[in-house]
C-alpha cells in the first residue's frame, strides 16, 4: 500500500488550506486506468491518499469525489 498527497488543479501548493481527517474509499483514475483508493485527509486544496498502487509524482489523476463527481488533480 502506498500514500500519495494530491493537489486540486488550479491549486497553488501543499497544504495550502487546512486538512480534514476522514477516512473513506473511492476510486481514481490515471490513464486509461481505475483504482479504488482511500482518502485519508482532504482540504479545499489536496488531498492524501492510500493508494494500492505507485503512482510517480506529478501524474495526473481524476479523484472521484461525494457530490462532487471526478475531480482533475495530480499527485
Amino acid at each position: 500500500m502506498f500514500s500519495s498527497e494530491v493537489l486540486v488543479r488550479g491549486g497553488r501548493s501543499r497544504r495550502d488550506a487546512p486538512r480534514s481527517l476522514t477516512a473513506f474509499d473511492t476510486s481514481l483514475r490515471a490513464a486509461a486506468t481505475r483504482s479504488p483508493c482511500r482518502i485519508i485527509d482532504i482540504s479545499t486544496s489536496g488531498a492524501r491518499l492510500r493508494l494500492y498502487q505507485d503512482l510517480a509524482p506529478n501524474t495526473s489523476i481524476q479523484l472521484a469525489l461525494p457530490a462532487q463527481g471526478l475531480v482533475d488533480a495530480h499527485i
